[in-house]
């Protein structure tokens, strides 16, 4: 195809635009990992390990030393964001409140099974039986609440604002993430 004059231009002129609507930047991981050892330190967790994969769940706090967060979600926040997420998670294991979650959904599991055959403890498992009851909610409001106020005030302390960071979460997730942040975020 013959490309007159003025079209050479034209495509000239769009080569600048192209580049920008490229993927941006990759956060490099040796920096991600030392964001994450900085702190784990400062919040005086014990050893921790984080874990990347590919996950519908985006982060979460597992067992008594682990947290995992999706590959893609873990790229694509700022860092504001992404300390804001590490700092909830890690309040979670600070805390110990994934065995608590886990304790308490096989308490009121045990308490309502009616079939001896259901004795299933799969976290996911009870998870999805029991999320939903009054008692699991309480806690679940309980220590989203603490963790969103560690991770708040470690970025207030930063002078960043927590609240973009949260929208930032939200828009990204779809989900809502301000438990115990609604005041500071209005």
């Amino acid at each position: 195809m013959h490309l007159t004059p003025f079209r050479w231009i034209w495509v000239l002129c769009l080569l600048p635009l192209a580049s920008s609507c490229s993927t941006p930047p990759q956060r490099d991981f040796a920096d991600t990992l030392s964001m994450f050892e900085e702190l784990r330190q400062q919040y005086d967790v014990p050893y921790s390990r984080m874990g990347f994969q590919k996950s519908p769940l985006f982060a979460f706090a597992k067992g008594k030393t682990q947290i995992v967060i999706d590959e893609a979600f873990s790229e694509g926040l700022s860092d504001a964001a992404l300390r804001y997420v590490f700092v909830h998670e890690l309040v979670h294991l600070k805390y110990d409140d994934p065995r608590r979650g886990y304790d308490l959904l096989k308490r009121i599991h045990q308490t309502n099974a009616k079939d001896t055959e259901l004795m299933n403890n799969a976290f996911m498992t009870l998870l999805g039986a029991y999320g939903q009851d009054p008692e699991f909610k309480g806690f679940l409001d309980q220590v989203e609440t603490r963790a969103n106020h560690y991770a708040a005030q470690h970025l207030i302390d930063r002078g960043e604002n927590p609240c973009k960071a949260i929208a930032e979460i939200e828009q990204y997730t779809g989900a809502r993430f301000r438990f115990g942040t609604e005041d500071l975020c209005k």
